[in-house]
């Protein structure tokens, strides 16, 4: 599979990179060293998984074995069940202080969103060790409350890789660390080598192959589970984010565990002394109440501002001196859970509520705003407890402030996207233009406030097909956004994404040039001339000039395959999507020779990817015959066709209108071949599909 994969991380250093989703074959292996050491687990998959049902739970997983594989299948939508197998390892022999596993990777995958996890050291229980994914109620539907580590190979849908570590406390995770890869593409993930170390030592490496094997290293230290033999369980989870409807998989082969009695050195990583964490404040009397109010004012303030260092620094100086101040907690919590850090969001945000009705009572605004941080937080883990928490929370905002107060927008808003999120779309509706009501009248209507609501109102009526609707929101919302912060800000850019997903839709050439150029521009200014996405921004303009000014049209995409070449590589799928924009171009202009170079080469990239998408393949098959039908080279262009079909009807079916070009063509070149008989089969099959029979 193709695989969400990571970079070197800083802990030593890892490959985060745009993971594919992995179907990859996968190994564990614990290298014995000369320190003792016992073979724990052995497992090829050589036979039925049934025959293992001591060992393996798979209550969460849609599998089979297939030729010494293991192979899991998902599908790729993002409200869709995760799919995982877990094994429990056997009491090990000795007292581990070591265990080492290793996994082997190859094949299969897609180039979209989605995640492999590789999850050890997991205690007991029922279900996967998966963070919460705010997808839908099926994406969470096989998750439990575990605890241990996970490993999660990721892969984002812009293309680029991420590797992140979790720790799982029974349900709540704990983002440890995350890192990039910096070669991209990655096709697959080869290798995971983890050693677990009972005095808290992570070590980890990892295989990647980008056309070449390449290995990164990484260490972090985290004790709060050991590899002893409580915490025994390994699984191996898939997960798909992308919106797109197949079915993936996911391959596994042999896995070896081996416990070491006594750790030896990891061959170049040093262990590294320990040292106490520098303070982040420095001592300050607080001699009036007054100055931690203020203090706690000004972490606030850095906290809306996006300055969250300033925010912890500013609340842990009041906890330094009121180790019980709730809001200071609370703020803590808040920037956890902006870190993926939801285990102590989840202590911290619940500590400061129980504190806050200890001295308020239930119901006060201060507890009202726990109640929104707890159902924020919940959101990512149990939708029906968030909303719960929600309601709370406006409950108790509307009896102290009114229905009107400007207070009350967080908690309509957090309701509305649960709504949204379960198909309640005039529930959230309501919702969301109460909010908006709330902040024109509170705020006034060039506010910025009112912009994100209009955005969120635009949102609902955009996932709606209410089109009409969505966009006087978004331009309104833009142009509010253009006067208060500029028009490079992240927001208005945000607009401009949802502007062009619009006009895309509904094929409107003329308001996509401008939002074309003004994303170009901005991605070049804030991620440099070389950055993929810049390369993205240009053949989208030089496909919609591809008509009007093919000249610009043909500058544009040489350039935006120029960047490619050199930010992805020379086989990177966008290289086949920009040199068959090309090759169209060249072939219109009536340059065949270069054409059809093009044509072969975007080819020969697709028929490389492990899974390029039947109808995208067949497209450039079919324009390659085209170009032969131009220059009358009938024997080349009859089994191009002939495949272009193939593909079309696995992927559509006998009878779609959408086959009815190639159909026609192969009619036309049967004729011109004189195969009478194979050119009247295609006539009638034409007619057929036109008549709907």
């Amino acid at each position: 599979m193709r695989i969400p994969v990571a970079c070197p991380f800083r802990f030593y250093s890892f490959c985060p990179a745009a993971f594919y989703l992995l179907a990859a074959g996968f190994f564990v292996v614990m290298t014995v060293s000369e320190s003792a050491a016992a073979l724990l687990f052995r497992e090829n998959f050589d036979t039925p998984i049934s025959k293992n049902t001591q060992v393996f739970d798979v209550r969460s997983s849609d599998h089979r074995i297939s030729k010494g594989n293991l192979v899991l299948s998902y599908t790729n939508t993002p409200n869709s069940p995760p799919n995982g197998i877990e094994c429990t390892l056997p009491v090990s022999p000795i007292d581990p202080a070591e265990r080492e596993i290793t996994l082997h990777m190859g094949g299969g995958g897609a180039e979209m969103s989605n995640s492999l996890f590789v999850c050890y050291a997991l205690g007991p229980g029922s279900g996967l060790a998966l963070p919460p994914f705010g997808y839908g109620s099926l994406a969470n539907s096989r998750t439990g409350d575990r605890s241990g580590y996970m490993i999660r190979f990721l892969r984002h849908g812009d293309g680029t890789n991420e590797v992140l570590f979790y720790r799982n406390d029974d349900g709540w995770v704990n983002l440890l660390h995350n890192e990039w890869l910096p070669a991209n593409p990655v096709t697959t993930l080869r290798r995971v080598v983890i050693r677990h170390r009972k005095d808290g030592v992570h070590i980890i490496t990892a295989a990647f192959d980008t056309g070449v094997i390449f290995e990164r290293a990484f260490s972090f230290e985290d004790n709060r589970y050991p590899p002893d033999n409580i915490h025994r369980r390994l699984q191996i989870i898939a997960k798909a984010h992308a919106g797109l409807r197949a079915k993936l998989q996911f391959l596994s082969d042999t896995w070896f565990v081996t416990d070491r009695s006594r750790p030896s050195p990891s061959p170049g990583v040093a262990r590294r002394k320990t040292t106490p964490p520098k303070s982040l404040w420095k001592p300050w009397p607080l001699s009036r109440k007054r100055d931690a109010v203020k203090e706690m004012d000004r972490a606030w303030q850095a906290y809306r501002e996006n300055d969250t260092n300033q925010a912890r620094v500013g609340s842990l100086r009041v906890l330094a001196q009121d180790r019980n101040n709730a809001d200071a907690i609370d703020l803590l919590g808040l920037l956890e859970m902006a870190q993926l850090k939801l285990s102590d969001a989840h202590m911290h945000i619940r500590q400061a509520m129980n504190l806050r009705t200890e001295k308020y009572g239930l119901n006060h605004p201060k507890v009202a705003q726990s109640l929104y941080h707890l159902g924020k937080l919940y959101s990512w883990k149990d939708a029906a407890q968030a909303e719960s928490f929600f309601k709370q929370s406006l409950a108790v905002q509307e009896k102290f402030f009114g229905r009107d107060h400007w207070e009350l927008i967080e908690s309509l808003n957090g309701l509305a996207q649960l709504h949204q999120q379960w198909d309640r779309h005039d529930a959230a509706e309501r919702l969301l233009r109460r909010a908006l009501a709330i902040a024109q009248d509170s705020y006034g209507p060039e506010h910025p406030t009112t912009a994100a609501e209009l955005i969120h109102l635009a949102r609902l009526s955009d996932d709606r097909g209410r089109k009409s609707e969505a966009e006087p929101l978004y331009l309104r919302a833009m142009t509010i956004m253009e006067k208060a912060a500029g028009p490079d800000d992240p927001q208005v850019v945000s607009i401009l994404h949802f502007l062009e997903a619009l006009y895309q839709k509904e094929k409107r050439d003329g308001e996509l040039e401008p939002i074309y150029r003004r994303l170009a521009a901005v991605s070049e200014k804030t991620m440099g001339p070389n950055h993929p996405e810049v390369a993205r921004r240009l053949l989208n303009l030089g496909m919609l000039y591809s008509s009007s000014n093919p000249d610009e049209a043909e500058r544009l995409i040489r350039r935006a395959l120029e960047i490619t070449e050199k930010s992805q590589g020379l086989d990177h799928p966008f290289m086949a999507a920009g040199l068959y924009n090309l090759a169209q171009l060249r072939h219109v202009r009536g340059d065949r020779e270069e054409a059809e170079r093009l044509y072969k080469r975007a080819l020969a990239i697709r028929e490389k990817e492990l899974d390029p998408g039947p109808l995208k393949l067949s497209n450039l098959i079919e324009r390659l015959a085209t170009l032969y039908l131009d220059q009358s080279r009938y024997s080349d262009a009859e089994p191009l066709l002939v495949r272009a079909l193939d593909l079309k009807e696995k992927a559509l079916g006998p009878n779609d209108p959408k086959l009815e070009s190639v159909i026609k063509n192969l009619a036309f070149v049967y004729k011109q071949l004189g195969r009478a008989t194979e050119a009247e089969y295609f006539k009638d099959r034409l007619k057929a599909i036109k008549k709907g029979e």
